[in-house]
């Protein structure tokens, strides 16, 4: 049972990194872009200059509005 909980925890925590970085990918592109729907190009662009996985950039879309994009959240 120790084992399942922790494992469940590390998910969790996981999970929660992953959609910060998807939500200060956003939040960057929309400082620099105001008014404007980012693009998957945009926002790989830009997760590249700021050191972030496409993992990233799959929440971000999703948080942009384009819906579940990733089929592991």
């Amino acid at each position: 049972m120790k084992i399942t909980k922790n494992y469940l925890r590390q998910l969790i925590r996981e999970e929660m990194d992953r959609h910060q970085e998807g939500e200060a990918l956003l939040r960057k592109f929309q400082e620099e872009n105001p008014g404007k729907l980012p693009s998957q190009g945009d926002l790989l662009r830009l997760a590249r200059e700021m050191g972030l996985d496409k993992e990233a950039v799959s929440d971000a879309m999703g948080l942009a509005g384009y819906g579940k994009v990733h089929s592991d959240s």
